[in-house]
Order: C-alpha cells, then structure tokens, then sequence
C-alpha cells in the first residue's frame, strides 16, 4: 500500500472517486482549503489528496481524517526570474 493511503481511503477511492486539493503555498495556513478537503471527504465520501507545501500543521480533524492524505513539498529556497516576474505581472 502506498505510503499515507489507509483502507479508507482506498475505499472511498474505488466507491466514489479522488479528489485533489492543491494549495500554492503552505497547507497548514491554508484554512479555507483545509476545509474543502475535509468537505469533500466527509460530505461527498471523495478519497481526497492535499498538495502543497509542507510548514505548518494541518487542523487535527485533517490530521484524523481517514479519506484525507497529505503530499508535502519543500518550499524552493530560490525563485527563478520567470517566477518573479509573473508575481509581479500579476
């Protein structure tokens, strides 16, 4: 079984279906996506990912949540030019 996949959420995967959150910076203060992941899981029965950087710590009913798996990445320590002009494009 893949590292952070629980029968639940395999389960929940072959029933219904995935469901991928992916947050553009640190997850654990990321409140709001926290909450869609948890809503996807608990209401709609999705076996749901959480993307996103790792740093802080996700809510404790994220943490206990068995259709809900974190995918944390570290933060790149540079950023290209190409990133930097996009941020200050937009």
């Amino acid at each position: 079984m893949e590292l952070g996949v629980t029968k639940e959420w395999n389960a929940a995967y072959k029933k219904i279906g995935q469901a991928i959150v992916l947050v553009l910076g640190d997850v654990g203060r990321s409140p709001r996506m926290q909450y869609h992941a948890l809503s996807l899981a608990e209401e709609a029965g999705y076996a749901v990912t959480l993307v996103g950087y790792s740093g802080e710590t996700c809510f404790e009913a994220i943490q206990n949540e068995k259709k809900i798996r974190e995918k944390r990445f570290q933060q790149p320590k540079t950023k290209s030019r190409l990133f930097k002009l996009v941020v200050l494009i937009w």
